[in-house]
């Protein structure tokens, strides 16, 4: 609301000083404004995941059919680097790798499809 209202501020005529002393802002502030997009959608910090490094783990649990539980057990009694995170975390992640599993299985087992003339 308020990059608008500087933007409109501005295209009224007012200066950068006038601006800042209607809404209590410093005049640096209301520059960088003026210099940036009106909107301007807020960015995303996208960590990493505390369970990415255990990926190769959990897809040879898959493999090898063991539970969300089981995988979550072996990945906590690792020597070299135990997981230390969260249950919900951690099962939400092999959930969604399953899924993918699936997908993966069902593009595999689909079988190719031939047309050919009747009666060939």
């Amino acid at each position: 609301m308020e990059r608008s209202a500087i933007q409109v501020m501005v295209t009224r005529g007012k200066s950068q000083r006038q601006i800042a002393k209607e809404l209590g802002r410093s005049r640096t502030t209301i520059a960088r404004v003026l210099q940036e997009p009106v909107e301007q959608s807020p960015t995303k910090r996208r960590r990493r995941s505390k369970v990415e490094s255990f990926r190769t783990q959990i897809d040879q649990g898959i493999g090898e059919g063991l539970s969300n539980t089981r995988i979550l057990e072996l990945a906590r009694a690792d020597a070299v680097q135990p997981y230390r995170g969260g249950r919900t975390v951690f099962g939400e992640f092999v959930r969604r790798m399953r899924q993918e599993f699936a997908q993966q299985q069902a593009a595999r087992d689909v079988p190719m499809r031939f047309e050919g003339l009747p009666a060939e």
